[in-house]
């Protein structure tokens, strides 16, 4: 990470404007993958643009010192799209973002590279430390399947297979959280004598909070969901699987050669299932 291609991957985050920039990282990101995301739609450079702009407008930052630093021109800070270009720019040559020519559409899009992904998520998530989506991960396979059926771009699949490989996690968590909040009361209501808050914590907190993600039929809807979008991949005809088997030796080397003599696509769709089904039966 920190010797390879981009050496100054972390630089965006230590410049004046670093807020804006983690702004802007964090519109693309649930753009991209957010709860609201449109997988059959692409951003182009004057879509990414507007987006950054948005994101700029609704950053409330400091007054920043408009003095030039590594990597901005006076012209790159003249107006507001100039300053979201001169960002599209910084994160494509640290590494954040990326391009990628769109076979369907034919235009060039932009996307996250692989680690620019994955800290773009940490900085979401950190942002929003309280809000916690119910099953995200299972929520989030199920959307990179439905994508990959969409588009038939690789990174969705493989995207769905780390995501089901995280379901169990997300079923833990919720399950942990509550018996850690259920003892963390009773032991306070003891010490105090004071039943009336572990009273309330059921009545409403329960009810309201931890009730539905720990319903049952909410984990079986989407493990069902799953299933059904698997079955629709099993389906497909043998020149499509034959493109997405060259597409996996191109882009996933591992699964090619941890998978049996049957293909690796057929085996990342098993493996997805499996780890979805062992998660709910376990949890």
């Amino acid at each position: 990470m920190f010797a390879a291609e981009y050496p100054l991957f972390f630089r965006p985050l230590l410049l004046r404007r670093r807020r804006q920039i983690a702004a802007c990282i964090r519109a693309f990101y649930l753009r991209l993958y957010g709860s609201h995301a449109d997988y059959r739609s692409i951003l182009g450079r004057e879509e990414l643009r507007d987006l950054f702009i948005q994101a700029m407008q609704a950053e409330t930052v400091a007054e920043i010192d408009t003095e030039l630093e590594e990597g901005f021109t006076a012209a790159d800070l003249a107006d507001e799209q100039k300053i979201a270009s001169a960002f599209i720019r910084q994160l494509v040559a640290d590494g954040w973002l990326e391009t990628a020519e769109d076979r369907v559409r034919l235009v060039t899009a932009y996307r996250f590279t692989r680690a620019g992904k994955i800290f773009a998520q940490a900085l979401t998530l950190a942002e929003r430390p309280r809000e916690r989506t119910r099953q995200r991960n299972m929520r989030s396979c199920k959307n990179a399947l439905a994508a990959f059926i969409d588009r038939h771009d690789i990174e969705d699949l493989l995207d769905a297979y780390e995501y089901a490989d995280r379901v169990i996690t997300d079923l833990s968590e919720d399950i942990e959280l509550f018996y850690e909040l259920a003892r963390k009361i009773l032991l306070d209501a003891h010490a105090r004598g004071n039943w009336e808050a572990f009273v309330e914590f059921i009545e409403r907190r329960f009810r309201d909070e931890f009730s539905p993600r720990l319903v049952y039929d909410n984990a079986e809807r989407h493990r069902l969901d799953i299933a059904s979008l698997i079955d629709r991949l099993h389906e497909l005809t043998s020149q499509d699987v034959a493109a997405i088997e060259v597409d996996l030796s191109l882009h996933a080397a591992w699964a090619v050669q941890v998978a049996p003599e049957g293909g690796a696509f057929g085996w990342l769709l098993d493996r997805i299932g499996e780890m979805v089904d062992a998660a709910c039966r376990t949890k």
